[in-house]
């Protein structure tokens, strides 16, 4: 299972250092999530990474960054999706000049999973946990029926840490995003617990 973890949202101590610290120990997508920032904090942060990882970044918001840096991806927002013109030109760019950059975007309901357009790299579904437990609305049953009948990657995302991501793979789940159980665990430091993570999901694999 492919492991991509989300930046805090808003400013976390020493959040570049660790970031850094996490690419060079093996992270492959790091979403950088930043709905506060403006386009020059944007730029400012992405410089600060080193550029032979910028193609392990995926961003949410200033989307035409990702020619300038080369970066992975883009994640589209749901209020960007109705934009129907500048999303229809950013598909077309993204698409037809740079075919290997991935596309991704996250729901929250079935109805939803089986709508999204199939040229997605991948889709998060959110939140699957709720307080420790499997959201009810995502039945495993339902989840291991549809998910084989969408034409993208399904990812896992909400709620997940150590105790309960061995419940996704058997359900169909290709990937899981994380966010808070790296960033606001108590008990380890971010560093410690992304690489704990990885290497339950590679026994996982």
């Amino acid at each position: 299972m492919q492991l991509v973890l989300f930046t805090s949202n808003d400013k976390f101590r020493s959040e570049i250092y660790i970031v850094i610290k996490m690419l060079e120990n093996g992270l492959e997508t790091l979403h950088i999530k930043k709905p506060n920032f403006s386009k020059k904090q944007m730029i400012a942060y992405i410089n600060q990474i080193p550029e032979k990882y910028h193609q392990k970044l995926i961003i949410h918001s200033f989307y035409g960054l990702v020619f300038k840096y080369n970066l992975k991806g883009i994640h589209i927002s749901k209020k960007f999706r109705t934009k129907t013109t500048q999303f229809k030109t950013l598909l077309f760019l993204l698409r037809f000049f740079n075919k290997k950059k991935t596309i991704s975007c996250s729901c929250h309901s079935i109805e939803q999973l089986l709508e999204i357009p199939k040229f997605y790299s991948y889709v998060l579904l959110t939140p699957v946990f709720n307080h420790h437990e499997m959201n009810a609305k995502f039945s495993k049953n339902t989840l291991e029926n549809i998910i084989p009948q969408v034409n993208f990657d399904v990812y896992a995302s909400g709620g997940i840490n150590l105790e309960n991501m061995h419940e996704l793979k058997s359900i169909g789940f290709k990937g899981v995003s994380l966010m808070g159980s790296i960033w606001f665990n108590d008990d380890k430091q971010p560093l410690a617990n992304f690489i704990d993570s990885k290497n339950k999901l590679t026994m996982l694999s």
